[in-house]
């Protein structure tokens, strides 16, 4: 005997589960983060991949591989906190490049040598340092999301107090 047929229009979830789709706000957040992560990685990617500076290509792959992680639950809290501290640095380099960036030696030195390894970006500087801003918030708000859940889950549901009144 075959199974039986859904009616038109209803979706029968009890037949096919989609287990792509993220069903808690906590999942929905992560793969918009992982959206916003991917852009990331394709506005720092170097436009020729022949020759290229090793950070040049270890900046996209990190940023791929924090997209990949945030859809892990397992994994999510660590993947933005770590995508968190990386795209804040993404995104603060051309800042602070423009800002210490004349200096011969120590820190503006460091961030000459990024900005000058990242400058094969397909994307104006100031475009991949939004996107990174962009994934670096959206970082923010998984962790938000996710350790809030936590809390909440944590906590007991609040017990209704006894008046000694009968509901009905």
């Amino acid at each position: 005997m075959s199974a039986p047929v859904a009616a038109a229009g209803v979706d029968d979830e009890t037949e096919r589960p989609d287990a792509c789709v993220p069903r808690t706000t906590a999942g929905r957040t992560a793969w918009t983060a992982a959206l916003v992560f991917l852009l990331c990685g394709m506005a720092h990617a170097p436009r020729h991949w022949g020759g290229a500076h090793p950070l040049a290509l270890l900046v996209p792959g990190l940023c791929l591989l924090v997209a990949f992680a945030l859809t892990i639950p397992a994994v999510r809290t660590a993947a933005a906190a770590a995508g968190l501290v990386g795209a804040a640095v993404l995104a603060a380099g051309p800042v602070l490049d423009a800002r210490f960036g004349h200096r011969s030696g120590g820190f503006g030195a460091g961030l000459r040598r990024l900005s000058a390894v990242l400058d094969d970006a397909p994307v104006a500087p100031w475009t991949a340092g939004a996107v990174a801003a962009a994934a670096a918030l959206a970082a923010l708000a998984v962790l938000v999301v996710v350790l809030a859940g936590r809390r909440r889950a944590g906590r007991a549901p609040a017990q209704p107090t006894e008046t000694g009144r009968s509901t009905r």
